[in-house]
């Protein structure tokens, strides 16, 4: 989405020109940051904070949303061309006094929308829900770097004597290291791991829970229900993983 993100840069600079007409009140910062902070929101529901490291290209306040981006989890990259994942931000007043379209663009197809109208009251509010163009869904498809995975393997740690292979738990964040840890309480590893040489699967577990399992079968049972199937190599104790249907 570089063309895209370019534009929506572009975008953001013409907001500021149409916003300081004197028919109607420039956008403040206040407002900016809320709108921005609004989809921001959005953009997490699809690109995990956990493992994504960003870059901000927006033209003119492109401080406010790289601060926002921070407050949601992201890592910030700290120089260009490092594969980390483009994001830009920029808004633009539609026909109507006092209506905006806000946007926000993320890698190389993702897209969000939402428009915002100014009251009687003179403050800035949703007018719509938001519209969301580009690949959505929770399946992600994650370079093989370590780094990108140390967020989310702090946040599915667990405290010893917490779980066993009979009871366990699952945290929020990273289908892939909850696996490596819970295989490894039952005195198994994981060995193969779907994805190749260039990227790795993973799915996000959107929130912590604990489950009662019959030791390591019943463990593969869980995991099969997030569309990864365990195959156990008992003489190594390795498990090795591949994509399946979830249930």
């Amino acid at each position: 989405m570089r063309s895209a993100v370019a534009g929506l840069a572009v975008a953001g600079l013409a907001a500021g020109c149409a916003a300081s007409q004197p028919a109607e009140p420039p956008v403040s910062v206040a407002e900016e940051t809320r709108v921005t902070r609004d989809l921001v929101a959005a953009l997490v529901e699809e690109w995990p904070p956990a493992w994504t490291t960003v870059e901000t290209v927006s033209a003119g306040g492109g401080e406010v949303l790289e601060d926002l981006l921070r407050q949601a989890g992201y890592a910030i990259a700290a120089e260009a061309g490092t594969g980390a994942v483009p994001v830009a931000a920029g808004m633009d007043r539609l026909g109507d006094l006092g209506v905006y379209r806000a946007s926000l663009a993320a890698g190389n197809a993702w897209r969000v929308d939402r428009v915002y109208r100014r009251g009687g009251d003179g403050r800035l509010a949703p007018g719509s829900g938001y519209t969301i163009r580009g690949p959505r869904g929770r399946l992600r498809e994650l370079p093989p770097d370590r780094r990108t995975y140390a967020a989310a393997e702090a946040s599915a740690a667990v405290g010893p004597g917490e779980a066993t292979c009979a009871r366990v738990v699952v945290r929020r964040g990273s289908l892939r290291a909850n696996a490596r840890r819970l295989v490894e309480e039952c005195g198994y590893r994981v060995g193969r791991w779907p994805g190749d040489a260039v990227h790795v699967t993973d799915w996000v577990v959107e929130d912590d829970f604990r489950a009662d399992v019959e030791g390591l079968r019943g463990l593969l049972d869980l995991m099969r229900g997030y569309g990864v199937v365990g195959r156990v190599r008992e003489r190594d104790r390795v498990v090795d993983f591949e994509r399946g249907a979830a249930r």
